[in-house]
C-alpha cells in the first residue's frame, strides 16, 4: 500500500476513537469540511479497511445460513423477499458468491437485484427480490467501464493490495461508492426504494439502531409501507428500537392497520418470518 493510503487508514482510526461512531465523525466532516476533501479522504479510508478485512476474514456465517434458507433452486431466489440495509460491507456478495459459484462482484450484484444511491440500472427489474444499500457500498466504481472493480476475485494478497491502490492514482475514472444519509439520493434512486417496499406487509428489523441522523431516510419508508401488518425487531435490546419503531409509525400503522410489533433476541441467525 502507497504511504498515503497507510496514513488515511490510521487518520480514521485515530478519529474514529474521538467519536462515537464513525459515521458520527463522517457527519461533522460533512458539515464543518467545505472543501470535503477530509471527508472524501475518510471515505476512501473506510473503503479500503473494509476491502482488507473482507479479504482476511471470512463471511459471516449468518448470511450464509440466510441464503440456505431461503435458496430453493441453483439460482432463482423468493420473489416476496426485499432487503433494505444501511451497511456497507459486502458480506451478501461474498456470502451469495458461494451459492452462485461465480467470483465476479458486478454479476453476483445483478442477480441479487442490487441498487446503490450512485449507481441505479433501469434494465434491473423493480419486482422480485432485491437489495437496496441505503449507505451504497465501501468499494471503488470505474465509470470508465461502468462497473464495480471486483477487489474479491483472488486469492493472492498482493494483488489485492494492487487493486486498492488505484485509490492514490486514478481519482478521474474511479470513485468511491459510500454514500452516506445526509448525501444528496437521486429521484431515480427514491423511486427505487419505495417500489421496493411498497406492497409488504411483514417488515424484520435486524441489528439498526434508528440514528437520528437517518431519520428522514427512515420517514420515507416508513410513509411508504402503508401495507404494514407486523414488524419483527431482531436486537440484543429490541425494547430501544421498538420505541423508535412506534415514533416512525404513521396513523395507518395506528388506527388502520393496527400493526404489531413482536420482539426476538436470539442473534444466531438471521430472524426469518413464519409469513414468507
Amino acid at each position: 500500500l502507497s504511504q498515503k493510503v497507510i496514513e488515511g487508514i490510521k487518520w480514521a482510526q485515530k478519529e474514529s476513537l474521538r467519536h462515537a461512531t464513525i459515521d458520527t465523525f463522517a457527519k461533522k466532516l460533512w458539515v464543518t469540511d467545505r472543501t470535503k476533501e477530509n471527508y472524501n479522504k475518510l471515505k476512501q479510508a473506510i473503503s479500503v479497511f473494509f476491502t482488507l478485512e473482507q479479504h482476511r476474514n471470512k463471511v459471516d456465517k449468518r448470511y450464509d445460513s440466510f441464503f440456505a434458507s431461503i435458496k430453493d433452486a441453483p439460482v432463482l431466489l423468493p420473489e416476496n423477499i426485499s432487503i433494505l440495509s444501511w451497511n456497507y460491507d459486502c458480506q451478501l456478495e461474498l456470502a451469495f458468491a458461494e451459492y452462485l459459484q461465480s467470483n465476479d462482484l458486478n454479476h453476483i450484484q445483478g442477480v441479487l437485484n442490487m441498487f446503490h444511491k450512485n449507481t441505479v440500472y433501469d434494465q434491473v427489474p423493480t419486482k422480485g427480490f432485491n437489495v437496496i444499500k441505503l449507505n451504497g457500498t465501501a468499494l471503488l466504481y470505474n465509470k470508465a467501464d461502468n462497473a464495480f472493480i471486483n477487489l474479491f476475485n483472488t486469492d493472492n494478497k498482493d494483488s489485492i493490495l494492487d487493486r486498492i491502490a488505484v485509490f492514490a492514482k486514478d481519482s478521474i475514472n474511479i470513485r468511491n461508492t459510500l454514500s452516506f444519509a445526509w448525501e444528496q439520493m437521486s429521484d431515480a434512486f427514491q423511486k427505487r426504494i419505495i417500489d421496493s417496499i411498497k406492497d409488504a406487509t411483514i417488515l424484520v428489523i435486524i441489528g439498526y439502531s434508528f440514528p437520528y441522523f437517518n431519520r428522514e431516510i427512515d420517514k420515507l419508508i416508513f410513509n411508504n409501507l402503508s401495507n404494514l401488518k407486523k414488524v419483527y425487531i431482531q436486537d440484543k435490546s429490541p425494547d430501544a428500537i421498538e420505541e423508535s419503531v412506534r415514533n416512525l409509525f404513521t396513523d395507518y400503522h395506528r388506527r388502520v392497520n393496527n400493526t404489531v410489533i413482536e420482539k426476538k433476541t436470539n442473534l444466531n441467525q438471521f430472524y426469518l418470518p413464519p409469513e414468507l
